[in-house]
């Protein structure tokens, strides 16, 4: 049976929030929504993209659908949805309050370079009265940072009070393959770095920063080409700076310069056609020189590495890829610049090759690269997921059922999940007093009462054998019978009565789907004859005496592996052997039928022994979740021990 995460995955979505008519190559971020959706898709997640304007477009890449985020549930149902990832767009505190409404995680995708974005910010103001400070938008449980902003996790914690985790950075080559064609009017063989063009000795040196913010500028780069221009004049061509900034005091800067006409300057073009044109346009030797401020990761060096082009950079984060040079170190700079002139066609085919190797580093299909993203998901679905109702069981007869009372009541004040009583009686006269008692303690929609057939209570009687405990008649053997009377529910937590539930049971049960326990109960290490047969049955092998008075069942696996059965012959060996075979009636023939089966539970589940040992602790006591007067001495008899626990 799937784990709680499983389910959660198979029947709710993730949604990927972006902004209406998100242009592909405006920046990076817009295909990295694309890639995340891809990437989750890949591993079975079912994903939306979301946008907050209303009538969204269709996704320009495969036109996919994009649907409208928003309060009003007639348009958007959060309750398709476990998870939501803003990436271009944030949501507002109105949505994320609907959002936890419903138990849905919120996960920003941060995937640009806020801490500078805000210090910028900081000293200048907001740009066109618009704010991208991250302290603006608090609307979410968490944050995923790609690599190159780790020098920012501790930053953004602070900033949002939300915690922080680094996930890989995501690319494949599949957008700009299918839409460079496009761009160019040719066939994408001719975007491929050509040595063969090279007929002159000379370079163009070529950048592409986007020049709008302090951590991406083509600024060094041009003072490295103004270095490598006065000390080799003659290898310099042209040194071609695009996106160039447009107000005046850049060209009076760059004017000052000794490139003088050799520096040309160009508003944006896509890199599709700049590739192109220094490919076969050109037959000089492009170097593409890149210099960025703690933004280490970006799609340009993915395009440019991916099609073969020598790029010098300052990124300690791309492992050998390109031709590295330190910080803002324009000499190392100039020397790599010369290092790519006179060697790249050379190694070019190397050169690509390991580039090839770094770049499965980000590729959304890559299976470590979904490992990540799995686990990272895996723990937000635990985190935020609403814990499956928890369905309680007892076996009751006319005479115990009215003990039912402070147990059911204490499941229903301490429980934070959904509970749902089930009960199962030894006659179905039984049946109409039960529920008219449980009317007086819950809703009648929160608990449900059956009777055990005839033909069962015959065959339970007819292998019973009186034990010590002579209070415990046949039907005490019905709880073998609880998963078929119960099987509409998928997991039973089986008790009894004679116990007290002190605090939450649900990170049992989160646990219990989670790890998709199907048969687990507390040690108890009680019980001499149990014990003795345990080892004779599994000889050479560690047994245990487990007290199944709190007991989790999955159904279907016990029905289908027929653990009744198994433990209906064993309780006929007990019946052979005249109650010399085990001990606890139900409890010994499951331990010995099923030892092997049997997950051990944490003892703050069933702390035990509270209806015959005195001197128990308080500090046991205070510290048990469910509290067990296994014994004769109940709460509720006149020699009862321990009387000051059992209340709600």
């Amino acid at each position: 049976m799937a784990s709680l995460t499983d389910i959660v995955k198979r029947e709710r979505k993730i949604g990927i929030v972006v902004h209406d008519k998100a242009v592909l190559f405006s920046n990076g971020i817009v295909q990295n929504a694309y890639f995340l959706y891809q990437c989750f898709e890949s591993m079975g997640y079912r994903c939306q993209l979301l946008c907050p304007e209303a009538t969204p477009h269709p996704f320009e890449h495969k036109r996919m659908s994009v649907q409208h985020i928003t309060t009003d549930e007639r348009i958007f149902d959060p309750r398709e949805y476990h998870t939501i990832i803003t990436v271009t767009r944030r949501i507002t505190k109105e949505i994320y309050a609907l959002l936890k409404h419903h138990k849905v995680g919120v996960i920003s995708l941060v995937c640009g370079n806020n801490y500078m974005y805000d210090q910028e910010e900081f000293l200048r103001g907001m740009k066109d009265g618009t704010t991208a400070y991250m302290g603006e938008s608090r609307n979410i449980d968490e944050q995923w940072l790609i690599p190159c902003y780790h020098h920012a996790l501790d930053y953004v914690e602070m900033i949002r009070k939300k915690p922080a985790f680094l996930v890989p950075h995501l690319w494949s080559p599949e957008i700009i393959r299918e839409y460079a064609p496009l761009a160019i009017h040719k066939p994408e063989a001719s975007l491929f770095y050509n040595r063969e063009k090279r007929k002159t000795k000379k370079l163009n040196i070529v950048m592409l920063e986007p020049n709008l913010n302090l951590f991406k500028t083509a600024w060094l780069p041009i003072v490295a080409s103004e270095k490598l221009y006065m000390d080799h004049p003659d290898l310099v061509e042209f040194v071609y700076v695009f996106n160039f900034p447009e107000h005046d005091h850049a060209y009076r800067m760059t004017d000052a310069l000794s490139l003088g006409p050799k520096l040309r300057k160009f508003q944006r073009k896509s890199v599709a056609e700049i590739m192109h044109f220094f490919n076969n346009e050109s037959d000089c030797t492009p170097i593409f020189v890149s210099h960025q401020v703690l933004n280490g990761l970006n799609y340009l060096y993915y395009e440019l590495l991916y099609y073969g082009f020598p790029l010098v950079h300052n990124s300690p984060m791309m492992d050998g890829c390109g031709y590295f040079y330190p910080e803002t170190d324009i000499k190392a700079c100039v020397e790599q610049i010369l290092y790519a002139f006179k060697h790249h066609d050379k190694r070019v085919e190397t050169y690509k090759e390991n580039a090839r190797e770094y770049l499965k580093r980000v590729d959304p299909l890559d299976p470590g690269v979904q490992k990540t993203f799995d686990q990272m998901m895996t723990a937000s679905i635990v985190k935020n997921a609403p814990s499956p109702a928890l369905p309680v069981c007892f076996i009751v007869d006319e005479g115990i059922y009215l003990h039912l009372e402070l147990i059911c009541k204490s499941l229903l004040t301490r429980v934070t999940i959904p509970t749902h009583i089930c009960v199962l009686t030894n006659d179905e006269k039984n049946m109409a007093p039960i529920s008219a008692f449980m009317d007086t303690i819950c809703k009648k929609d929160s608990y449900t009462v059956k009777a055990i057939s005839e033909h069962h209570m015959k065959l339970l009687n007819s292998l019973y054998v009186e034990e010590a405990r002579k209070d415990i008649t046949g039907f005490g053997y019905a709880q073998l019978l609880l998963p078929e009377y119960f099987a509409e529910h998928k997991k039973l937590l089986v008790m009894e009565p004679d116990q007290i539930v002190q605090a939450d049971l649900a990170p049992l049960w989160r646990d219990v789907w989670e790890k998709n326990i199907k048969l687990g109960a507390v040690d108890y290490n009680l019980g001499d004859a149990t014990l003795r047969t345990l080892s004779h049955v599994y000889p050479g092998k560690p047994v245990k005496a487990y007290n199944t008075g709190v007991m989790v069942v999955d159904t279907a696996h016990w029905n289908a592996n027929k653990y009744t059965q198994l433990c209906l012959e064993v309780v006929d060996t007990q019946r052979a052997q005249k109650g010399t075979y085990y001990n606890f009636y139900a409890e010994g023939a499951i331990n010995i039928a099923l030892q092997p089966h049997i997950v051990e539970l944490s003892s703050i589940y069933n702390t035990c022994n509270l209806g015959w040992a005195e001197g128990i602790s308080k500090e046991i006591l205070d510290k048990g979740v469910i509290l067990h007067w296994n014994g004769t001495r109940k709460p509720w008899t006149s020699d009862g021990l321990y009387k000051s626990y059992y209340k709600v």
